[in-house]
């Protein structure tokens, strides 16, 4: 392995070396630390959020822990190509005051990789029932992902 020395490389190359280095916060590994066991051992808990302000690390953290899940688990998905170790999904926060389920669901089988989302649900509505804007009903997503 050679070593390039900090004067043989061009300004760009020292910014992007600079710019590709992660520094963990001690709370951030902690926070790691705790995740990761609620994804191995989630005692009845089938969702983990990770919350916080901009910038603290959440999608940092969140992309090295998927990476480290598909890792570990890179035998088993070639073994069986429909095991999925995790989803990560990120939900925006919503432009009005209540959450869109419809467009979390859609979000969701995305993640999961699967076909022909739009054709997900049954087209018989019952008088009353929330619609996506394509027309399938928010309970017909909800199954789908379910």
């Amino acid at each position: 392995m050679t070593t390039t020395t900090p004067e043989k490389l061009s300004v760009d190359q020292l910014m992007a070396e600079f710019e590709a280095k992660v520094v963990a916060h001690p709370i951030l590994k902690q926070v790691r630390s705790e995740l990761l066991e609620q994804i191995h051992a989630p005692a009845g808990q089938a969702i983990s959020a990770v919350v916080g302000p901009t910038g603290a690390g959440k999608t940092t953290l969140s992309n090295n822990i998927e990476k480290e899940i598909l890792l570990e688990n890179e035998e088993r998905m070639r073994a069986d190509p429909g095991y999925i170790p995790i989803v990560r999904l990120e939900a925006p926060a919503p432009e009005l005051s209540r959450p869109s389920w419809g467009d979390f669901y859609k979000r969701t089988l995305i993640q999961l990789k699967e076909p022909l989302i739009e054709q997900k649900g049954s087209d018989a509505f019952e008088a009353g029932q929330q619609k996506t804007p394509r027309g399938r009903s928010v309970p017909d997503l909800r199954r789908s992902v379910e």
